[in-house]
C-alpha cells in the first residue's frame, strides 16, 4: 500500500510538473515580453529567482497578444494551446478548438455525437444529452443487446451518465439465474446481465 501511495505521489508530481513547463521552461527568457516594472537596471546575479520576470502579467485578456490568453489563476499571458494540450476553459485553446474533458480538441458540430448540449432536444435523432467525464455531450441511445446498467446515483453516475435504450426497448435483467445475494457480486451480475431488450424478452438457458 505504501509503494502504491508513493507511485501515485510521483505520478501526480510528474503531471503537475509537466503542466507548468510554460512557467519554468528556459525558453521564456528569450522570447517573451516584459512589463515596465520588470525592466530594472540591475545585475541578474543580484536579483532573486523570478520565473515571472519574462512573462507579461495580466488580470484580463486586453493586455495579452492575439495568440495569447490571460491565465487569470496565475496572472500571466500565455500562448494559446494546441490539440491535446491540457486546458481549463475554451479561451485557453487555439481558434476552432474547444476545451473538452480537460484537453483542447477539434470543435464538434452542434447536435452531433460528442458535441456539447444542455437538453436532449439539442442533439440529433437517436441521441440524448448525458454527462461524459463530467461534461454534458450528445451521446447515442443504447441499441438492442447493449449493456445498460446504471447505478442509483452517486459521484460516479454524476460524472459518467448513460443514455437510455432506443425507442421500444427497456433495460432488463436477462440472466435466467437470479443475481447473487452478496451486494458486491450482485453489482457485477447486474452490470453484465442488464441489457437493452424488448419488454417481452424472456430469459432462456443456453
Amino acid at each position: 500500500m505504501k509503494v502504491y501511495a508513493h507511485l501515485l505521489t510521483v505520478m501526480v508530481g510528474v503531471t503537475a510538473g509537466q503542466s507548468l513547463t510554460w512557467l519554468f521552461s528556459p525558453k521564456n527568457k528569450d522570447s517573451a515580453r516584459h512589463n515596465t516594472r520588470d525592466l530594472i537596471s540591475a545585475s541578474p546575479d543580484a536579483l532573486p529567482y523570478d520565473p515571472y520576470k519574462d512573462l507579461r502579467l495580466c488580470t484580463n485578456e486586453r493586455v495579452c497578444g492575439r495568440r495569447e490568453f490571460c491565465d487569470v489563476h496565475y496572472g500571466v499571458c500565455r500562448q494559446r494551446l494546441a490539440v491535446g494540450q491540457a486546458c481549463r476553459r475554451d479561451d485557453m485553446c487555439q481558434r476552432g478548438l474547444d476545451c473538452m474533458f480537460g484537453e483542447c480538441a477539434e470543435r464538434v458540430e452542434r447536435g452531433k455525437e460528442g458535441s456539447r448540449c444542455r437538453k436532449d432536444r439539442e442533439c440529433d435523432l437517436g441521441m440524448c444529452c448525458a454527462r461524459r467525464k463530467g461534461q454534458q455531450v450528445c451521446q447515442r441511445l443504447q441499441p438492442q443487446g447493449h449493456k445498460c446498467f446504471v447505478p442509483e446515483g452517486g459521484p460516479d453516475y454524476a460524472i459518467n451518465e448513460r443514455c437510455p435504450c432506443e425507442s421500444g426497448l427497456i433495460c432488463k435483467y436477462t440472466s435466467p439465474d437470479p443475481p447473487p445475494s452478496d451486494p458486491s457480486v450482485m453489482f457485477w451480475a447486474a452490470y453484465e446481465n442488464m441489457l437493452c431488450v424488448p419488454p417481452s424478452h424472456t430469459p432462456r438457458r443456453l
